[in-house]
């Protein structure tokens, strides 16, 4: 018999659930993982949340939140189902609780916080999974796209082999760069780096929608279980003055571009090209195979970026619904 309950708590079957759907994978564990931490900032901050499990007898094949941000925002995440027939009574439980909450709208999913996995899959080469890459399958996107979004922000990840390109269309910003003073450096991980980034990070992305902040406690456990020895991070500086940053992780033979940020007044000057050579220059200094771009958004501020030679490999999708 199908029932649907609702708790404060997350069902105890979930990971389980997560293990059966995607199989004990390297990348599965590391997505429960992230998906624990998600759970552990909430409870932290004491962010009020409402678990709905979907339940054949005993036995949980659906799983749900409701991540109440404010009187009129909140997330749904920690989603998932083994029987797509089931989810318009899933997800018609969540939206009946969010408007009794008379919140007016919602954005997911997303696993605890933006910091945390979010976005799912909506497009999918074979390209094996990189690190703290959100899994879903392409079933779920179809059925959060079916139930009329107010807004889909579309992101991909993408990759290049060959850095010729990028390094030469890059390359005059660095010129332009010295002239105005600017430099780049690459610096090792420490906490006082990583208050730096912190601190830029809450100045340029706490305007994005769907922004979480954290406290700078919260900030370095995200990276607590980061191997320091893989971490490549550039910092840019105006007069000793940080005003930019690129954290970037090795894998292997590979290095994934995580993120790039700009102080904005410092922002269409360039400085993103002239980080963008850096860290190509490192690649093929380091006689590296692959650059992968990950989880970027397709409207981001880049523009003029030479994109001919890479591969998109994986597409995803983040939504709105508003409730007023």
């Amino acid at each position: 018999m199908i029932s649907i309950s609702k708790s404060d708590i997350v069902h105890h079957q979930y990971f389980e659930l997560i293990q059966k759907i995607y199989g004990n994978t390297a990348q599965c564990q590391r997505y429960v993982n992230d998906s624990r931490e998600g759970m552990n900032m909430l409870l932290a901050n004491k962010i009020s949340t409402v678990y709905f499990h979907l339940l054949d007898g005993d036995i949980l094949i659906g799983h749900i939140g409701l991540i109440c941000l404010s009187k009129d925002d909140a997330y749904f995440g920690f989603f998932e189902l083994t029987d797509a027939s089931h989810f318009q009574e899933l997800w018609k439980a969540l939206l009946e609780e969010a408007k009794l909450k008379e919140l007016k709208q919602i954005f997911g999913p997303v696993n605890g916080t933006v910091w945390h996995p979010y976005r799912l899959i909506s497009e999918s080469g074979s390209e094996p999974y990189f690190f703290q890459e959100p899994i879903s399958t392409e079933e779920y996107f179809n059925l959060f796209a079916k139930s009329s979004p107010s807004v889909k922000i579309d992101y991909h990840s993408a990759y290049r082999t060959n850095f010729d390109i990028i390094l030469s269309a890059t390359n005059s910003s660095l010129d332009t760069l010295h002239k105005d003073g600017i430099k780049i450096v690459r610096e090792g991980f420490s906490s006082a780096l990583l208050k730096e980034i912190y601190d830029m990070s809450v100045s340029i992305f706490s305007i994005n929608p769907g922004y979480f902040h954290l406290s700078f406690s919260d900030f370095l456990n995200l990276y607590s279980n980061v191997d320091k020895t893989k971490a490549v991070i550039f910092k840019v500086l105006h007069q000793n003055k940080s005003i930019g940053f690129s954290y970037n992780l090795l894998d292997g033979n590979t290095l994934i571009m995580k993120t790039i940020g700009l102080l904005s007044e410092w922002q269409e000057k360039g400085i993103g090209n002239a980080l963008v050579h850096e860290v190509h220059q490192f690649a093929s200094n380091n006689q590296l195979q692959k650059v992968i771009y990950a989880l970027i958004r397709i409207d981001n501020r880049v523009k003029h970026f030479p994109k001919d030679d890479t591969v998109i490999f994986r597409k995803y999708a983040a939504f709105s619904f508003n409730l007023s």
